[in-house]
Formats: structure tokens, C-alpha cells, sequence
């Protein structure tokens, strides 16, 4: 990865977003690029404006500005924008009041959604980024998918990029998921399935060089995952999600976007369906 995109609508309102992805490219020794969609009269009012609130962060990481006309959207403007610097998208969520409505039709949501790459969401209860002189930890969030390997190797290099102390490997188990169906023989209890997918996990990141370790957290994923993220007063957290459309994007896209909407530190979404 060779820079950070920020799509901007506002610059006065991205100050928060714009210091993430400064500190995260500080960190990856990479650089930023702000962008921005907007009307060809807009376009030099717009870039100016870009700069100026660059200039607070000119000495942590090197940048340029990047003006797109309105004949593209914003989704697809940021996109071609990350597909020309080899970037990695990083944005705002702003809280709409519902998780329902962040999964139905936001900007955030649709870049997601389209992009091939892991985005970086800056979510309304963040109020800190770790700069480099900060030791970080990174929380990963699994299930027992097959896909989740797909996260774990999104999270090893992500965590190695930002120079990570420790990666923290977690998956929740609700009270009733251990209960076995009446009739038959009981299936594997899923705690010990849990522990064994983590293992593997933990495995899986190690051989990138980062420090892992592995923990079954009980309760429902969303709230289990942004505790357990206060307790260790984690950097990131890395989360997958599958992408999809519809009423399967609500079902399955919901833990992504409560965490990215309830988390105190910037979430990795990374897309696991491609």
C-alpha cells in the first residue's frame, strides 16, 4: 500500500479523519492524499480548502490533494482515486442515528461495500488516533468462517504496517450458542471450536512477525469485541465483513457497522467476499 485516501465533503468536519489517516501513514511510512467530488466551479475553492486543512499535518506524513469533477459520484471518485495511488480508503461514519440506516445507503457504507480493499472507518465515538511515539495494540474480531482467514492476513499486515505491540485474537460466544439441540449426540461445543479457530489464527499472524494472542469472549459479538477493545485501550480493531446487498448486508453486515458506530478507536473493515 502506497497511500491513504480521504474522501472530504467538508473540510471544517474532517479534522478527526484527516489526523487518523496522517498517524496511521506516519506509521506505514506512507502517504496521504485528500480528496474530494465536487462541481467544476467548486473544484479550486475546494482544493484550497483541502490544503489548508492539510497544512496542520504536514510534518507527520507527506500528501498531496486530489480534486475529482462531479461527473463521478463520490463512491466511485474515491475508489479510482485509492485504484491510482494504491491506497487505502479512510473515512468518516458519522453516528445517523440508527445502525439500520448507516447500513442503507451512506457513503461510507456504499465505499465498503464496492471497495476491494480493507477501509479504515473513523467512528462517531473515536476521539483519539495513536500517533508513532504511542505503543498500539490492534483487537481482531473472527467467527469460525472459513473467510476469516482473509482477516487475519488483512490484520498481520496491517498490524506489522503500524508497527502494532500485539494483536489481540477474539471471538464472542452468547450463552445459548453452547447448548446443544435435544436428541443425537451433542455437536462440539463451540467455545472449543472457538478456541481452536483462534489458534490457528494466532498462528496465522505470528508468521508475520507480529505478537498474538487469543481470547473466547462471551456475550453478543458488538458489545463483546468494543469491551473488550476499552479493556485493552486498543489502537484498532480489525473486523470483516461480507459486502453483501439487501436484506443479507443488514443480517450479516450488522456487527461491522455496530462496531465501527459504538468503537472508541478507528475500525479495518475488510471485505471477505471478493
Amino acid at each position: 500500500m502506497d497511500a491513504i485516501v480521504v474522501p472530504i465533503g467538508d473540510p471544517s468536519d474532517a479534522r478527526l479523519t484527516i489526523r487518523c489517516a496522517f498517524a496511521v501513514a506516519q506509521r506505514m511510512q506512507c502517504r496521504v492524499v485528500l480528496t474530494s467530488v465536487c462541481s467544476s466551479a467548486e473544484v479550486d475553492p475546494r482544493d484550497r480548502a483541502l490544503r489548508a486543512a492539510a497544512v496542520p499535518f504536514g510534518d507527520v506524513a507527506p500528501w498531496t490533494v486530489t480534486v475529482v469533477d462531479a461527473s463521478s459520484d463520490i463512491v466511485s471518485g474515491t475508489l479510482s482515486v485509492s485504484e491510482a495511488h494504491n491506497a487505502m480508503v479512510c473515512l468518516r461514519v458519522s453516528d445517523r442515528g440508527a445502525v439500520s440506516r448507516w447500513l442503507s445507503g451512506s457513503v461510507a457504507e456504499d465505499v465498503m461495500r464496492t471497495s476491494q480493499r480493507p477501509t479504515l472507518c473513523v467512528g462517531p465515538a473515536v476521539t483519539h488516533v495513536p500517533l508513532l511515539g504511542e505503543e498500539v495494540d490492534v483487537v481482531v474480531s473472527t467467527d469460525d468462517s472459513r473467510t476469516s482467514e482473509v482477516v487475519f492476513d488483512a490484520a498481520s499486515a496491517f498490524a506489522a504496517g503500524v508497527g502494532a505491540a500485539s494483536c489481540e485474537v477474539v471471538q464472542a460466544v452468547g450463552p445459548d450458542e453452547d447448548v446443544a439441540p435435544s436428541g443425537g449426540s451433542p455437536p462440539t461445543p463451540l467455545r472449543d471450536r472457538a478456541r481452536k479457530h483462534l489458534a490457528e489464527g494466532v498462528a496465522r499472524i505470528a508468521r508475520r512477525g507480529v505478537r498474538a494472542t487469543a481470547q473466547v469472549l462471551p456475550g453478543h459479538p458488538e458489545r463483546a469485541l468494543v469491551a473488550e477493545t476499552v479493556r485493552q485501550e486498543a489502537g484498532f480493531i480489525v473486523v470483516g465483513t461480507t459486502g453483501r446487498t439487501g436484506i443479507g448486508r443488514v443480517t450479516v453486515g450488522s456487527v461491522a457497522a455496530e462496531v465501527v458506530r459504538r468503537s472508541p478507536c478507528p475500525v479495518l473493515v475488510v471485505p471477505t467476499s471478493r
